[in-house]
């Protein structure tokens, strides 16, 4: 198993195969099979076989005993949660894993762990996302406020809505308003 931390806004995980139950509260997912072969997961009871998935689930069990993947996630702080947040039920998407064929090299260098940097890591971080953001459902703009307020969050991603509603020179009822539209949670 391999885990890179790219950024504070995710993770980058590859590994040469896994069974597990992973309890992930407000991440977002992409999922994809180094060998073509599928992945299965279930995602909210509901279980996908597929090659690669874009998923929002607090509750995830991946088997992938014999397959390499690699696994990339978005937290509330990355720009496209709120895309995973806004996944209709059942919360995952398949996405062609053809999408992903430029950046294959890099998935099979991160499971190997051989010549695998930290801007290799950012890099297929980066990537899957951009990949994903064309299949995730679209979202319009943060206004000013929200975008503050996300700022405010990758300061101190440990703010009450207190103490964000003070720069905000909002309420605290319309701080939370505003932490669920910029969040999506």
């Amino acid at each position: 198993e391999r885990l890179y931390y790219p950024c504070s806004t995710g993770f980058l995980f590859a590994a040469p195969g896994l069974i597990q139950k992973m309890h992930l509260p407000f991440y977002g997912m992409i999922v994809v099979s180094i060998d073509d072969k599928p992945i299965r997961v279930r995602v909210d009871g509901i279980e996908f076989e597929e090659r690669a998935l874009a998923l929002w689930a607090r509750d995830i069990r991946f088997e992938a005993a014999h397959t390499r993947f690699v696994a990339v996630s978005a937290n509330p702080l990355h720009p496209s949660f709120r895309a995973f947040a806004r996944l209709a039920a059942p919360h995952a998407i398949v996405i062609d894993r053809l999408r992903f064929s430029s950046l294959l090299e890099l998935m099979m260098r991160a499971v190997d762990g051989r010549d695998f940097s930290h801007l290799d890591a950012m890099t297929l971080f980066d990537g899957t996302h951009a990949i994903a953001h064309e299949v995730l459902p679209s979202l319009s703009p943060l206004d000013a406020r929200a975008q503050k307020l996300m700022s405010l969050l990758c300061v101190n991603p440990r703010s009450s809505l207190t103490e964000l509603s003070m720069p905000l020179e909002l309420s605290y009822h319309r701080t939370s308003h505003l932490f669920t539209e910029a969040v999506g949670v």
